[in-house]
């Protein structure tokens, strides 16, 4: 499948993204059946899972539609428009959605990966002062309320069967998941 068909399919609003867990603790990401990206893994010390943390931006995407990582990522960038292009999709944003999944990570792992509370309000409001001069920075606390507990959803799911698809639905603010069977 060509990068212009994944970007079709992003147009269309819906697109599944699958992590397949690799030796050495490594995820491999593939959209549409696509690989995209490097192998990654926890960058840790301690296992914990980080590896499948591109899911936020993916649940960014559909929930917020907003992930400079996304865009980054599948090739995306509105290259159309020069402010777009480095206010919203260039190195700054990236580095402030990845600064907010790490923020919200040592959060969740404080939590129970936030299988039985949400995120906290305190956190809420700083990602949205991090990003209030962003295109984002319209979206509630609400909506980064829900985003956040529907990236983590689709995350505990990831960790607990090591990888998986998830199906992302923007259009009905949708994901389901499901287990990849192994060949």
């Amino acid at each position: 499948m060509s990068r212009s068909q994944i970007s079709y399919d992003l147009m269309l609003n819906q697109f599944k993204i699958d992590f397949l867990a690799v030796e050495g603790g490594r995820c491999i990401i593939y959209c549409n059946g696509e690989r995209i990206g490097d192998a990654l893994s926890d960058n840790s010390r301690q296992e914990d899972h980080y590896r499948f943390h591109d899911v936020f931006h993916f649940t960014f995407m559909t929930f917020l539609d907003w992930s400079p990582c996304v865009r980054h990522l599948l090739k995306l960038k509105r290259k159309h428009d020069p402010i777009i292009d480095e206010v919203e999709d260039g190195a700054r944003a990236r580095s402030i959605e990845e600064g907010i999944s790490a923020i919200i990570f040592e959060e969740a792992l404080e939590n129970d990966y936030f299988k039985n509370q949400a995120v906290s309000l305190d956190t809420i409001r700083l990602i949205r002062k991090a990003v209030r001069r962003l295109e984002v920075g319209v979206r509630s606390e609400e909506e980064w309320k829900n985003a956040i507990q529907k990236g983590y959803e689709a995350f505990n799911f990831l960790r607990e069967n090591n990888g998986g698809r998830v199906c992302f639905d923007r259009i009905r603010q949708k994901l389901s998941y499901k287990k990849l069977e192994r060949g």
